[in-house]
This record gives C-alpha cells, sequence and structure tokens, in this order.
C-alpha cells in the first residue's frame, strides 16, 4: 500500500479524523449494509467472533469460505488487521485497542439514530446487541469487571410475530 500511495477509505462520512475511526465506520458500514441480517442470533455470532482475537497483524482472509458470516468476520478481521498495521504498525497498544473499541461503540450507537429506511428496526436492535459486547470489551480494557450481557430478551421481543 505504501508504494502506490493511495487512500483505502475515500466514502462520503469521513473525514479529518484519527484513522481507526474511519476504519470502525467501515467496519460498521459492512456490517449493517452488506451482512444485514435480520436475525438476531446469526449477528450476535458475527458479534462474538469479532471479539475473539480482535486486532491481529493484516492479513488476507482464506478464500475458501463457506457461509456469508464467515466471510463477513474473515473480511471484518483482516480490516481491522489493516486499520492497526497502518495506524502503528505491528505492536497494538491497549490504547489502541481502546480507541478502537470507543470508535465502533460510537458508530454502532449511531446505527441507532439514523432513519427508516435504510435502516430497518432489527437492525437497531442489533445495533444496541453490539454496543453492549462493545461496552463489555472496554469494561476489560478499563480492568473493570464484566457482566456477559444477557440477550435472550431481546431476541424474544423482536423474533417475528407468528
Amino acid at each position: 500500500l505504501e508504494a502506490i500511495a493511495c487512500w483505502l477509505i475515500d466514502f462520503y462520512r469521513t473525514g479529518k479524523s484519527p484513522l481507526l475511526r474511519d476504519f470502525a465506520i467501515l467496519e460498521t458500514d459492512i456490517t449493517y449494509r452488506l451482512f444485514a441480517t435480520d436475525s438476531l442470533s446469526e449477528f450476535r455470532m458475527l458479534q462474538r467472533a469479532l471479539q475473539e482475537e480482535a486486532f491481529q497483524p493484516f492479513a488476507p482472509p482464506p478464500k475458501a469460505h463457506e457461509t456469508p458470516l464467515e466471510k463477513t468476520v474473515g473480511a471484518l478481521k483482516a480490516l481491522r488487521g489493516l486499520g492497526m498495521d497502518m495506524n502503528r504498525g505491528a505492536a497494538i497498544s491497549n490504547n489502541d485497542r481502546k480507541a478502537y473499541w470507543i470508535a465502533l461503540l460510537m458508530t454502532h450507537l449511531n446505527v441507532i439514530r439514523l432513519p427508516n429506511p435504510p435502516i430497518r428496526p432489527e437492525q437497531k436492535c442489533q445495533a444496541l446487541v453490539a454496543a453492549s459486547l462493545i461496552c463489555n470489551q472496554l469494561d476489560a480494557l478499563y480492568n473493570r469487571s464484566t457482566i456477559e450481557p444477557q440477550l435472550y430478551d431481546v431476541e424474544q421481543l423482536y423474533s417475528p410475530q407468528t
């Protein structure tokens, strides 16, 4: 990337800001516009997968993924790695992690205030789920006790009525 001198992110909501925030915005756009599932359980699987080994140096995702969920997880983890590499190189500090999780929290919370359409009510619920899981990550980074969010009530509340 350095040799070809290009900008990875160039879309309408970015501007002069910390680099990691632009990556968080791009991650949120991919999550809600490209992955765009109505299944809260599938969305929760995505969020949990993204929290495991969340920041690794950039490596292209494997090509032979089977499901849209696996493709999304691979792409977003690769995107995070690229963001961290471009931000500071391979060494990722706790401050970098905190900055990314805070930026990601703000972008997920921003989804809640977006008008319908393009954001559906199910996605607003998903944004709350993501925010609760991100808050748990931030608690751990700030050495505060963490409580695993209980999400089963939310799933029952927003499941399709039969």
